[in-house]
């Protein structure tokens, strides 16, 4: 049999091109109307009992008039007593709670419990009416490690349904888990568009943004990461939310994640129905989000995890005294990054829904990564934390534009001053002084920073180095950096290189 015939003998037998491929090429899919099927959906899987997060007490720091303000780090542990986990051999119940999303009643239907890929409860039960919910629960006694725990059902596709693809939720055991709150108008109108796992569900599509959560965490290899990213998260519990609830803003939620007993949460309000300029709400406008990761959401659940804003990090040439007119932007690269400007970044990257992404793409960055790593099984309620690993001694290597050391320079270091939430500035007064060796390195015997705050927003370093000849030469490093060097084993000092670029003169 030639080439070709065999490829088209295979493409036939596994009933055409791969789901992913030929679904990207049809972005309007969100509109495809709904069909007379019935749909088992299992909506999610909560596990009793719950344990409270971590809540942190954190330093204030307000250096008046004009110093640094916020919440100072090494941060302390204010409920370290409390118990957060399951114990081992500890009974838990976990609950999954199933509903038909179809528009017609389900036949009579298999249900089944596995723990670690094998069947531990399994089961008949009637049929569904439209919209019926039922909950089923099975007992474990808790084991420490990642275990997985799942619920399945209409096994190997008994009949037909809307979809196959919500029949099933796996969740790893030591996973963080979400609560997410919606209110009613937003649940009803999913039930008119066709989401990501091809139904007509809310509940489905909030499970998808978990499951990408996931599959991006997966992907997430670094060579500081290995393994990628390897916390994961699960959806615990969906709240419908009054129908006059008010929107406090934020998180939109009516709780906060450690009083909630959960690792995150948010909520999904009325507001996202709002019609804009073109007559369209919030998803209408962006349907790539409807049929795939919304970025915004994922950025804001990596606050929930404890991620900062990375967008802190830039200081506007305006507010720069020590070199006017200079501003520090990270490259495109960073800035690409999750924590940075990733919702939107990540929709330019991969088409706004036209295309996909290969195992080369990275969403959340080395940094992010390693910082989710750090702290994979602490219960949440943290913020920033980690910012506070910084090598003890650090040895700076400036080079130029051809990556050549620059031996003999004076250097001025100037760390960023912000008070609160970001507009950092540079001061025209260094904090640090020296001169480059003649491998053109200066060490300082201490961190860069006086103070290191939970937000990224005083971060930046700004180095002006001025050679033996030739104009001033400015180089910049942030607190990510120091962490990484940190974090890959330069805990006592690290080596850090600095490109530096002449300063422009002004006029």
């Amino acid at each position: 049999m030639g080439t070709a015939k065999l490829v088209s003998a295979c493409l036939l037998a596994l009933g055409g091109l791969h789901p992913a491929t030929a679904l990207a090429d049809r972005p309007d899919r969100w509109k495809d109307p709904k069909p007379n099927l019935p749909d088992i959906s299992v909506r999610f899987i909560e596990r009793i009992p719950r344990f409270p997060g971590t809540r942190m007490a954190y330093r204030r720091i307000d250096e008046k008039p004009d110093g640094i303000r916020g919440d100072g780090l090494p941060a302390r542990v204010a409920n370290p007593s409390q118990q957060k986990w399951p114990r081992p051999g500890q009974t838990v119940t976990f609950i999954a709670r199933i509903r038909n999303a179809g528009p017609v009643e389900t036949p009579r239907f298999d249900w089944h419990w596995l723990i670690d890929g094998r069947d531990v409860r399994s089961g008949w039960d009637d049929p569904l009416q439209p919209g019926e919910e039922r909950a089923y629960r099975v007992a474990w006694k808790w084991r420490t490690g990642r275990h997985h725990v799942a619920f399945e059902a209409n096994r190997n596709r008994k009949f037909a349904e809307i979809t196959h693809k919500n029949n099933s939720v796996v969740d790893a055991t030591d996973a963080l888990a979400f609560h997410f709150f919606v209110q009613p108008r937003v649940w009803a109108w999913f039930q008119g568009v066709k989401n990501g796992l091809d139904s007509y569900s809310w509940d489905d599509w909030a499970q998808l943004q978990v499951r990408e959560m996931n599959r991006e965490f997966r992907d997430e290899i670094h060579p500081a990461t290995p393994e990628g990213i390897t916390v994961r998260v699960r959806l615990d519990r969906i709240t419908l939310l009054p129908e006059d609830f008010k929107d406090p803003g934020g998180t939109h939620a009516p709780e906060d994640n450690v009083s909630g007993h959960q690792d995150g949460v948010w909520g999904f309000t009325n507001g996202l129905l709002d019609k804009n300029a073109e007559g369209k709400n919030f998803y209408e406008a962006n349907p790539q989000w409807l049929l795939g990761p919304e970025w915004p959401l994922h950025h804001e659940l990596g606050h929930q995890l404890g991620q900062p804003d990375y967008y802190l990090l830039p200081v506007v040439k305006e507010r720069n005294a020590a070199l006017p007119g200079v501003e520090y932007s990270p490259p495109g690269w960073f800035q690409d990054q999750m924590m940075f400007s990733g919702n939107h970044s990540h929709d330019h990257n991969i088409g706004r829904g036209h295309g996909t992404w290969d195992s080369g793409y990275r969403f959340w960055g080395e940094h992010a990564a390693r910082a989710l790593n750090r702290d994979r099984t602490v219960r949440r309620g943290f913020f920033g934390t980690f910012l506070i690993d910084v090598p003890r001694v650090n040895r700076f290597v400036f080079l130029d534009e051809r990556n050549r050391p620059i031996p003999g320079a004076r250097v001025a270091l100037h760390a960023a001053i912000s008070r609160e939430y970001g507009n950092a500035r540079f001061d025209a007064k260094p904090d640090f002084t020296g001169v480059t060796d003649s491998q053109g390195a200066w060490t300082l015997d201490r961190p860069p920073y006086r103070v290191i705050l939970n937000w990224t927003s005083n971060g930046a370093l700004l180095f002006v180095v001025q050679p033996r000849e030739g104009p001033r030469r400015a180089g910049f490093l942030n607190i990510t950096d120091f962490n990484l060097a940190f974090w890959r084993g330069q805990t006592r000092q690290a080596t850090l290189h600095v490109a530096t670029r002449p300063v422009p003169t002004r006029d």
